[in-house]
């Protein structure tokens, strides 16, 4: 059961990673509104927040490539971990404090930081957990191809879930505006 517990955690986090890095780079003004949220939310001085979010994206590629390739998986969620932790403190300031910030981390302007994006963290930053724990005590042996597939295709979900949170509170909450 551990090796499916892993593959999926290294899955995860590694394609959310991957994607959120793509994402920012994708169009000059996600970055830009990625670079305009750090400068928001605080967490380094202003005059950083360009070279904070460069080396956020760097670190997302990095982190997600390694995770994926399945290459020092204790090292790489502790990464995973190391970098999530802090964005999901600034999240929970943001939000506890309702701060009209949106959350750029797909590189784009979404809804304002609301508790979504601090459980979305959170699940997150679980994976990683399980993913450091899971790999420390073995379990990164090749789980049997059926099983593996299965995990890999669950994650997949997750991650497209995790991507388009905001879209998907949209969808849930309906149309704007007073209703009849």
């Amino acid at each position: 059961m551990l090796p499916y517990a892993v593959l999926a955690c290294r899955v995860l986090l590694g394609g959310v990673l991957i994607c959120a890095a793509v994402q920012k780079l994708r169009r000059r003004p996600a970055f830009a509104a990625f670079v305009a949220a750090v400068r928001r939310l605080g967490g380094v001085p202003a005059r950083l927040a360009v070279p904070a979010a460069a080396a956020v994206v760097a670190a997302e590629f990095v982190i997600g490539g390694v995770l994926l390739l399945g290459a020092a998986p204790v090292a790489a969620f502790a990464a995973a971990f190391g970098l999530l932790a802090p964005f999901t403190a600034v999240l929970a300031r943001a939000a506890r404090r309702r701060l009209d910030v949106a959350c750029a981390c797909f590189g784009r302007d979404g809804d304002p930081v609301a508790g979504r994006h601090v459980a979305r963290n959170a699940v997150l930053l679980a994976a990683a957990a399980i993913g450091v724990a899971g790999s420390a005590a073995g379990g990164g042996a090749v789980p049997e191809p059926a099983g593996a597939a299965l995990c890999v295709a669950a994650a997949l979900v997750a991650v497209l879930i995790i991507i388009l949170i905001d879209d998907l509170a949209v969808l849930l909450r309906g149309p704007a505006g007073p209703r009849t």
